[in-house]
């Protein structure tokens, strides 16, 4: 539950830690933070099934142009994927939390580097079109849809990105 982690961030201004949101507001919240932060099981009895999994919160993130800051164990392949692909900090100690949190926070340089990694990252692996489309059409067909989904226009045949939230108490 989110109680037990806004205990933790209850002092510190720059974070906000928000419960259930409608899906009509997510948007709205994205933009107006610095930083998205994703936090992951530790309970042994969920590693066998999360070692190998990438959260759908993890592609909507990178979809949104902002870091990301995950806490997680480092032995699942989230952890990799967000620090072997310069999206985001990735930390796995609790005592490393809020002193990685808080660098991040600090350096626009960095996050800014993240976010457009996150975004391009995005693009190129996450968005069922272009998927669809690699599997389906020739370079130049490829190369041609990315060009429209890199330069933001759209028309009835453009790849268009989705992203889904999900939450069990909404």
């Amino acid at each position: 539950s989110i109680q037990q982690y806004s205990d933790c961030f209850k002092d510190k201004k720059c974070v906000e830690l928000n419960g259930y949101v409608p899906h009509d507001q997510i948007k709205e919240i994205y933009e107006q933070s610095k930083v998205l932060i994703h936090i992951e099981t530790f309970d042994e009895e969920y590693q066998d099934f999360i070692k190998y999994s990438l959260s759908t919160k993890i592609s909507e993130y990178l979809a949104t142009k902002r870091a990301i800051f995950l806490y997680a164990p480092k032995e699942i392949f989230m952890y990799e994927y967000i620090r072997d692909n310069n999206v985001g900090v990735a930390v796995s100690e609790a005592e490393d939390v809020f002193k990685e949190l808080s660098l991040l926070l600090d350096s626009d340089e960095q996050c800014k580097k993240l976010s457009e990694n996150a975004q391009a990252l995005a693009f190129e692996k996450h968005n069922f079109a272009i998927t669809d489309v690699q599997v389906n059409k020739t370079d130049a067909d490829i190369s041609a849809d990315v060009e429209l989904i890199a330069n933001n226009t759209t028309n009835e045949t453009s790849p268009k990105m989705y992203a889904a939230v999900y939450d069990e108490t909404g």
